[in-house]
């Protein structure tokens, strides 16, 4: 019986990655393959039964690969090694899910589509030695090889599909070429990678990285140099979020003024990060822009950043200095919580509310200027500040919450306009001061 495999689309000419539809117009291969069959006109196709290399066609019928119209269907061999030969050009969805047995796989350079769900489950699979022929690779094809420590990225791929990689804990390093343009969510899920290796900045900075599992933390490797330093290149306007979420190693990054967008997250967990020169053209730190570097030491915030997220700068533990510039008007919940060697800080005139839990756990924080314009303290801003024991408030004030201030707090210097409700313990904080009544208030 011959078995067809055709070349080229009949319809668009577009060269064909799977014997199924064509990938550019849609059109049906299928039928176009049965007409082939009948008219035996062999100048778009090849009869896969025909290979010059018998040695290939063996391997094929013997080994388990069950194949239809050069399309690997399902393999149902029971090896721990397989060699995927020249003449098949797809993997099917499936074809080897939950197979035990197998431990390490090559595959054929005429392979270009790897499908759904492949290998999940593969959960021996220690190696797979994939081609640059391949196009494709979609969703789950590796998810849950558990043992799955080595395997190449072709370098055509654009896109690294939803929960490719989730669960494949064994993975410590992975290559993302510069043709990837987009990791969907929960691609590396589960992973504990140490080390990704790129060929191209620019490239890398235009990924977009849908979650934050989407992105495969570890240090980065710039063809095989260890990023440590980064100047971002003058192409790049905005920093994509995650862009560099757990880059660890990296210690100092430049951003000059042609970038005018950092998006959220875009530095988190760099726990090696100590320096980050900021652009005066954004004016926004999105959420958790440089939560959790726990060696940044000090920050210059731009005059031109008008809004700091939610965590911020969360757990930047050994962040000692940080001027917060005239201009910011709202600063996120737990923008700087765990910053355990800030010292001192000025709240600028321009910022009207304190939010929830702002500077908890500054478990060093002794001196805060207020500057008249603040109205609200909200619940927890400084919470665990046990240092924090004396405070001035600004005649702007009108309402801090109880918990506003931590118990070790011994005196509070406050308007005398907030009248007698100063110590009420209800929740109405917008028109009452309410600081816990061990510490004691001096009105001016």
């Amino acid at each position: 019986m011959m078995v067809l495999v055709m070349k080229f689309c009949p319809e668009c000419g577009a060269k064909l990655v799977s014997q199924k539809f064509c990938h550019e117009c849609g059109a049906n291969i299928g039928k176009y393959l049965e007409q082939q069959t009948t008219t035996n006109d062999s100048s778009n196709t090849f009869d896969f039964n025909t290979l010059n290399n018998e040695v290939e066609k063996q391997l094929i019928e013997q080994a388990g690969l069950e194949v239809e119209n050069g399309v690997l269907v399902k393999y149902t061999g029971k090896s721990r090694s397989v060699v995927i030969p020249r003449g098949i050009t797809e993997i099917y969805d499936s074809a080897f899910e939950n197979n035990e047995a197998l431990l390490s796989v090559i595959v054929g350079e005429d392979v270009t589509i790897i499908g759904k769900k492949a290998f999940k489950g593969c959960v021996n699979l220690k190696e797979v030695i994939l081609p640059d022929s391949i196009l494709e690779i979609y969703e789950e094809a590796f998810c849950f090889c558990k043992s799955l420590n080595k395997i190449n990225l072709p370098k055509k791929i654009v896109e690294i599909r939803k929960s490719t990689f989730e669960r494949c804990q064994m993975l410590e390093s992975i290559n993302i070429p510069a043709t990837v343009e987009k990791i969907h969510a929960y691609a590396f899920s589960e992973t504990k990678i140490l080390r990704v290796d790129i060929e191209n900045i620019e490239a890398w900075l235009n990924i977009d990285f849908y979650t934050i599992d989407a992105k495969p933390s570890g240090a980065l490797y710039l063809n095989n140099h260890l990023v440590t330093e980064i100047t971002i290149p003058t192409s790049i306007t905005k920093i994509k979020r995650f862009s560099f979420f757990g880059c660890h190693q990296l210690k100092k990054c430049i951003i000059p003024n042609h970038v005018t967008s950092i998006e959220e997250r875009a530095f988190a967990c760099c726990k090696d990060l100590e320096t980050c020169i900021l652009p005066s053209t954004i004016s926004v730190l999105n959420d958790s822009t440089f939560g959790g570097c726990e060696s940044l030491k000090s920050i210059e915030i731009p005059a031109s950043v008008q809004r700091i997220g939610k965590y911020g700068f969360y757990n930047c533990k050994q962040l000692n200095s940080v001027k917060l510039p005239e201009g910011v008007n709202k600063i996120g919940e737990e923008a700087f919580s765990g910053c355990e060697s800030l010292v001192t800080i000025t709240i600028p005139s321009t910022l009207k509310i304190i939010d929830k839990q702002t500077f908890s756990y500054c478990s060093n924080l002794t001196n805060v200027v207020f500057k008249e314009g603040l109205e609200l303290i909200f619940y927890e801003a400084f919470l665990r500040c046990p240092k924090l024991e004396h405070i001035v408030l600004p005649q702007s004030i009108r309402g801090v919450d109880y918990w506003a201030f931590d118990a070790t707090l011994k005196t509070a210097k406050v308007p005398a306009h907030l009248g007698e409700g100063k110590r009420r313990n209800e929740n109405n904080y917008n028109t009452h001061l309410m600081i816990r009544s061990n510490a004691q208030l001096i009105e001016y």
